[in-house]
């Protein structure tokens, strides 16, 4: 009888591989998930990295294409249990889960559906203002329709753009401005104004047109940028257009022409003939 010692199989189950490797994942996405929102980001954008990290086409931790897949569906159920902010300055926030897209919709922040239409707790028969966009030409009209104390409700994917936002005391809400069901939960059907200040073109028209769809009647006044997109509007119902650049110009023509002593009547003959030359009747 020699002393050698048993020799043990240190190979690991399908099974048992699948735990551990399942375990990091979890563990790296909720470490990747605390660091995004560290940064300001939204913490879906750390799930992603740590997917990256583990998966087999990066010197990840997981090799195998089969574990990877079955990681993938787990991660599905992660995402789609992601949560988006609703929130309201001076209030706590609401805070809402995301729905499974639907067959043909377009994917995207999806706020649950609920008894009754818009958001709840917000006073009603105030006058209220939806404003789609919170960058520089978004807080702009809400600093001025609050100035009025106005209730101005908006819609950004841009979590310090809605911080900034609350601070001027509108209602934001987290999510994609062209989502249905985002727009729905705005409460259009309501509002007296619908501003769209989006500076995609795309997502402008996609927001403008299903707008529409809820609420036939709504007044709408968007951000437009040249006379291609001008007329894209205006084919779908927007009556009151700007262009920033265009506003920016006419601003500078009726500084010029005051400083060469030109007022009264005859100056504003001469803005209004240059914004109807450019935007159309």
């Amino acid at each position: 009888m020699d002393g050698a010692l048993p020799a043990f199989d240190l190979a690991l189950s399908p099974q048992l591989r699948f735990i551990l490797d399942l375990g990091a994942a979890l563990a790296l996405a909720l470490v990747g998930g605390a660091i995004a929102v560290r940064l300001g980001q939204p913490a879906v954008i750390g799930y992603v990295a740590a997917g990256m990290a583990i998966g087999p086409f990066t010197p990840g931790l997981t090799a195998d294409p089969a574990q990877i897949s079955a990681l993938a569906e787990v991660g599905v159920v992660l995402v789609l249990g992601y949560e988006a902010r609703v929130s309201r300055s001076g209030d706590e926030a609401a805070m809402v889960a995301l729905e499974p897209p639907t067959e043909g919709a377009t994917v995207g922040l999806a706020l649950p559906r609920s008894e009754g239409q818009g958001l709840p707790g917000l006073p009603a028969g105030r006058r209220t203002i939806v404003v789609l966009g919170a960058g520089w030409v978004g807080r702009l009209v809400i600093a001025a329709l609050r100035a009025r104390d106005f209730q101005v409700i908006v819609v950004d994917r841009d979590p310090r753009r809605l911080e900034e936002a609350a601070r001027l005391g509108a209602v934001t809400i987290y999510g994609d401005a062209a989502h249905p069901e985002i727009l729905r939960r705005t409460g259009l059907e309501r509002a007296q104004l619908l501003v769209v200040a989006l500076g995609d073109p795309l997502t402008t028209r996609l927001a403008v047109e299903r707008a529409r769809r809820l609420s036939p009647d709504l007044q709408i006044a968007a951000r437009a940028r040249g006379r291609r997109q001008i007329r894209e509007l205006r084919a779908v119902g927007v009556p009151r257009v700007a262009d920033p650049e265009a506003e920016a110009a006419f601003e500078l023509a009726r500084h010029a022409l005051q400083r060469m002593g030109v007022s009264g009547p005859e100056l504003n003959a001469i803005v209004v003939g240059l914004r109807r030359q450019y935007y159309g009747p």
